[in-house]
C-alpha cells in the first residue's frame, strides 16, 4: 500500500508539472521529454542511444529483455528465412483501404452558406462536411475559417509555357483570393463535389479559386477530393473530371500489400538495395514462419502488431509475448525498431508528402516540408512499458489524448510535440548533423517503394481510366530514424491528413494543398463555344489565348500505328541493352504523342515551387532495373532529362514551343473521333472505318478526284470547296451547338471487320459558318485535331480550313499512318 500511495503521489506531481508548464509563459518553449523547471534554464538532454559523430553502440541495461532477440535494428538475422519462405498471397483479402482518417474529417462552420445552383458567387459555398449529417455533426470552429480572404494580385488562370495549350486554374491559399476574378460564364462550370472526408483547407482553397462547392449527389461535377475507390469504379469518371487517386494505390497503402511488393524486389535485388522496411509477417499466411522466428529468438524480442488496412494508429500495439498476438486476421506483425533516434529522450517520426502526377510515364515529386510528430512520454526499453502507446507510438490521433501532450502553434519553434520538418533540419544543423544525407536516403526509399507496385498500378490505370487528365495522388510517407540516423519506412498513407488543428498545421498544409492542385492542372470544362471563349479571354486580359477550356487531345491514351511502331522498336533496343540509359535517338524525331508527354511534363515542372521532382531526373535511370519491364515513356522522359536538364532546360522548351506553334502536339490518331454533345466532348472509336483511296473535291455540282499524295506536309493547310447538299441516312454526324456537319458515307463496320468498298464523303454545310470541331476526309486523312473550321471564301463558297493535318498513307482496307 505504501508503494502504491507513493506511485500515485508521483503521478499527481507529474500532472501538476505538466499543467504548470502549459500555463506558465516562462515555459512555453518546453520540448519533448524535458522536465520543466521554472527557475532553471532549459537544457537539451543528449541522445543516449547514438552519437552521430562517433556512432558508438549503446549497451542496454541487463534488466531489459529487449536486447534478447533484438540486438540491433537490422534484418540480417532473417537472411536465411528468404530461402524457406513461401510468398504469401493475400489476394483474397479486401482490395482497398476504404478507411477514413480521423484527421481527414473536416471542420463545420456556420460562417458560410451552401448553394445548389448559384453560379456567380465566389463566396465559399460551404466549409463543412456532409450536408445530410450537418445537424448531427459536432460543430468545431476554427478562427481561420471565418476570416475573410485577403485579395492578391495573382492571376485567376495559369498560362502554359507553350502555345495552343489551354490555361489551368490558379489555386489560392486558404486565406487568399485573386482580385482578378474568373468570368461568370466560366465559374458556373467549375463544380467541386464534396465528400465525407473533404478537408476544410481543400474546400477553402477551391472556393477561393472560383469553384462552387456542390453536394455529394452532384453528377456533372468537375473535380472532387474523396476517399479511395475500387478500381472498376474509375471507369465511371469522365475524361474532363479529376479525382485525387489512382486505381491500385492500395498496393502500397495497405501494410500487407506494401510488404508483398517490397519483399519481391528484396529477393531479386538484395538487402543492399531494399533494406529500409522492417521485416514483416502477414498473418495467417506467415504464421508458421513467424513462430519459427519467435522460437529462434528464445521467445524474447519486441514486435509491433498492425491491422493491414487501418489508420490513425487503430489496433496498433507493441508486444513481447506470443500470447499477446490478437486472434483477429488478417494481421501484420513487424519487427519493432527498438533503437530510434531520440530528441530530448523522446521518440518521433516524420510525415512527408509525395505527389504522383502520372503513372506512365512515372512522375514523382517530394514536398520540402512536413511534420515531425513526437510521442508524448519519454522513450524507454523497459518491458513494463511495452504497452504504453504514448511511449512507443507517434500518431497524433493517439498522443493528443495524453495528459502530457503539448501542442505547438509556432511553425518556426522547436517546442511541443509537433514540429515542422524545417525546424528539425535546423535542430540537426545545431547538432552538427548533415541532414542532406538523410534527405537523399529518404528520396531513394520513396522512389523504390512506388516502383515496387508500379506494374500493378499502371495496369489498373490503363484498364480503368479513360484519360491521363483524370488522376493524381498525394501520399503521406511515415519515416522513422534509428539511432544511426538510417531512415526506415513505417507505412504509406493514400489519404494523408490535411486537417489543420493549429497554425503550424496551416503553415505546412495550406501551401501544400495549393501547390498540389496547381501541379495537377485543373482545366475549365469544354462546354463553351470557341467564339465565346475568345471573347471571355479578351475580357479577362488574355488576348493571346484562343482556347480557354479543356482539350482532351492533350491527355488521350490512344496512339497511332506509326507511334506504336516507334515505341516497340525502342523498347526492343532497351530490353536487349545491358545499360540502364535510354536508347540513342529517341529525341531525334518527336511524334505528336512524344510532344504531348514532354509538354505536360515541362508545364508541371515549371509550376512546382516547393515540390522537387525526384523521378525522373538525369540520374534516375539507375532505378529502371527495378521496374518489371522498361516503359517507353519512362525512357523518353529520362532521355529528355539527359539532354535538357539544368542549364539546357530552356533550350529543350524552345524545341517544344516550335512544335506547339505548328500544333504538332494536337494531332491525334484517326481511330479517335471527337463528338461534341451538350455535356461536352465525347470520344467515338472509328478505327474500323477504312480509308478512301481518293477524296473527291466538289466544284459546283461536279465532283473531281483529288489525286494528290496522301503524305501531305504536317504543317500545311488545305481547303476543300463544298456545296450545300442533303446527306443520306447511313452516316456519322456531329451534334453540337452549331449546324455544320461532316458525314462519312457508306461505311460498314462490323466488330473489327471493314467494308470492302472505299468510303465516300458527303459533306453538308448550312448557312451558319460559325467554327466547329469536326472530322474531315482529306487525302486519305481523317482529321481529328478539333481545329477544323468552316468558313466563307471570297467567292461566297464554303471552305473547310484544316490546320495541321495528321500525315497518313492511303490503303484500300487499312488506315496506316506515318508520322514524321
Amino acid at each position: 500500500f505504501t508503494s502504491t500511495r507513493e506511485s500515485i503521489k508521483i503521478i499527481e506531481e507529474r500532472k501538476m508539472e505538466v499543467n504548470d508548464t502549459v500555463k506558465s509563459p516562462l515555459k512555453r518553449n518546453w520540448q519533448p521529454g524535458e522536465v520543466a523547471e521554472e527557475n532553471s534554464p532549459k537544457k537539451q538532454k543528449p541522445n543516449h542511444y547514438n552519437d552521430p559523430i562517433t556512432q558508438k553502440e549503446e549497451v542496454l541495461p541487463l534488466n531489459d529483455d529487449s536486447n534478447i532477440g533484438n540486438e540491433s535494428d537490422s534484418d540480417l538475422d532473417y537472411d536465411d528465412l528468404d530461402d524457406i519462405v513461401v510468398p504469401s498471397d493475400n489476394d483474397d483479402f479486401m482490395d482497398d483501404d476504404g478507411v477514413v482518417d480521423e484527421d481527414d474529417r473536416s471542420v463545420h462552420s456556420t460562417a458560410t452558406t451552401v448553394s445548389d445552383s448559384s453560379a456567380c458567387s465566389n463566396t465559399p459555398s460551404l466549409v463543412g462536411e456532409s450536408l445530410e449529417t450537418a445537424k448531427d455533426a459536432v460543430k468545431t470552429k476554427l478562427a481561420w475559417i471565418s476570416q475573410t480572404p485577403n485579395l492578391t494580385d495573382s492571376p485567376a488562370l495559369r498560362q502554359s509555357l507553350f502555345s495552343h495549350i489551354p490555361p489551368a486554374i490558379n489555386f489560392m491559399l486558404h486565406n487568399e483570393m485573386s482580385a482578378h476574378q474568373l468570368h461568370t460564364d466560366l465559374r458556373k462550370h467549375l463544380k467541386w463535389k464534396l465528400s465525407s472526408i473533404t478537408p476544410a483547407i481543400v474546400k477553402r482553397c477551391a472556393s477561393n479559386s472560383g469553384f462552387r462547392l456542390m453536394r455529394k449527389n452532384c453528377t456533372d461535377w468537375t473535380c472532387t477530393w474523396g476517399r479511395h475507390m475500387k478500381s472498376p469504379m474509375f471507369k465511371e469518371i469522365k475524361e474532363s473530371q479529376k479525382i485525387n487517386h489512382f486505381p491500385g494505390t492500395f498496393n502500397i497503402g495497405r501494410k500487407d500489400r506494401l510488404w508483398k511488393n517490397y519483399h519481391k524486389l528484396m529477393l531479386k535485388h538484395g538487402k543492399s538495395e531494399f533494406g529500409f522496411l522492417p521485416r514483416t509477417f502477414c498473418l495467417p499466411a506467415d504464421t508458421k514462419l513467424l513462430r519459427k522466428v519467435w522460437e529462434r529468438k528464445g521467445g524474447k524480442g519486441r514486435w509491433i502488431v498492425k491491422p493491414p488496412a487501418l489508420a490513425r494508429g487503430e489496433g496498433i500495439k507493441v508486444i513481447n509475448k506470443w500470447s499477446q498476438i490478437p486472434p483477429a486476421r488478417p494481421l501484420v506483425v513487424q519487427r519493432y525498431v527498438a533503437r530510434p533516434y531520440l530528441i530530448n529522450e523522446t521518440k518521433f517520426d516524420l510525415r512527408l508528402y509525395v505527389l504522383v502526377t502520372s503513372m506512365n510515364p512515372l512522375r514523382i515529386y517530394l514536398y520540402d516540408d512536413g511534420l515531425v510528430r513526437f510521442a508524448s512520454n519519454k522513450y524507454t526499453n523497459e518491458s513494463s512499458k511495452v504497452h504504453d502507446v504514448f511511449t512507443h507510438l507517434t500518431n497524433y490521433s493517439i498522443n493528443k489524448k495524453s495528459a502530457s501532450y503539448l501542442s505547438n502553434e509556432e511553425a518556426q519553434e522547436a517546442q511541443g510535440h509537433k514540429w515542422t520538418l524545417k525546424t528539425l533540419w535546423r535542430h540537426f544543423d545545431a547538432e552538427g548533423i548533415d541532414h542532406s544525407v538523410i534527405w537523399e536516403k529518404i528520396k531513394d526509399l520513396m522512389i523504390k517503394t512506388i516502383i515496387s507496385a508500379e506494374s500493378s498500378m499502371v495496369n489498373l490505370f490503363q484498364n480503368n481510366v479513360a484519360s491521363r487528365y483524370s488522376c493524381f495522388e498525394l501520399f503521406g510517407f511515415d519515416i522513422l530514424l534509428d539511432s544511426r540516423l538510417k531512415p526506415w519506412l513505417i507505412e504509406v498513407n493514400i489519404s494523408p491528413s490535411l486537417h489543420s488543428s493549429s497554425s503550424l498545421d496551416l503553415d505546412v498544409k495550406s501551401p501544400l494543398a495549393t501547390e498540389v492542385f496547381n501541379m495537377a492542372r485543373y482545366h475549365i470544362p469544354n462546354r463553351i463555344k470557341v467564339k465565346e471563349q475568345v471573347e471571355i479571354a479578351e475580357k479577362m486580359g488574355y488576348g493571346n489565348i484562343s482556347n480557354l477550356c479543356f482539350d482532351r487531345r492533350l491527355y488521350i491514351k490512344e496512339i497511332s500505328k506509326a507511334e506504336r511502331s516507334k515505341q516497340e522498336s525502342f523498347l526492343q533496343v532497351a530490353a536487349a541493352s545491358e545499360s540502364s540509359l535510354p536508347p540513342m535517338g529517341m529525341l531525334d524525331h518527336l511524334t505528336p504523342d512524344d510532344c504531348r508527354q514532354l509538354v505536360l511534363s515541362e508545364d508541371e515542372l515549371a509550376t512546382s515551387q516547393r515540390f522537387t521532382r525526384i523521378f525522373p531526373t538525369d540520374q534516375t535511370h539507375k532505378y529502371h532495373k527495378f521496374l518489371e519491364k522498361p516503359r517507353y515513356y519512362n525512357l523518353l522522359l529520362n532521355a529528355w532529362e539527359q539532354r535538357y536538364s539544368g542549364i539546357n532546360r530552356e533550350a529543350g522548351r524552345s524545341v517544344l514551343e516550335g512544335l506547339c506553334l505548328s500544333k504538332h502536339h494536337l494531332k491525334v490518331p484517326a481511330n479517335v473521333y471527337v463528338k461534341k454533345t451538350a455535356l461536352g466532348q465525347q470520344t467515338i472509336d472509328i478505327s474500323g472505318l477504312e480509308a478512301p483511296q481518293d477524296v473527291p473535291t466538289y466544284d459546283g455540282d461536279k465532283a473531281s478526284t483529288n489525286g494528290s499524295s496522301a503524305n501531305s506536309s504536317q504543317n500545311s493547310q488545305e481547303s476543300m470547296s463544298i456545296p450545300s447538299s442533303e446527306s443520306s441516312q447511313d452516316r456519322l454526324d456531329t451534334k453540337a451547338e452549331t449546324e455544320n456537319k461532316v458525314v462519312v458515307k457508306e461505311s460498314e463496320v462490323n466488330g473489327n471487320k471493314e467494308s470492302d468498298r472505299c468510303n465516300q464523303v458527303n459533306l453538308k454545310v448550312k448557312s451558319n459558318p460559325e467554327p466547329e470541331e469536326v472530322p474531315v476526309h482529306t487525302n486519305g486523312v481523317i482529321e481529328m485535331n478539333g481545329n477544323t473550321k468552316v468558313e466563307k471564301n471570297g467567292n461566297g463558297k464554303s471552305e473547310v480550313q484544316i490546320e495541321p493535318v495528321l500525315e497518313t498513307t492511303t490503303a484500300v482496307n487499312n488506315l496506316s499512318m506515318g508520322v514524321l
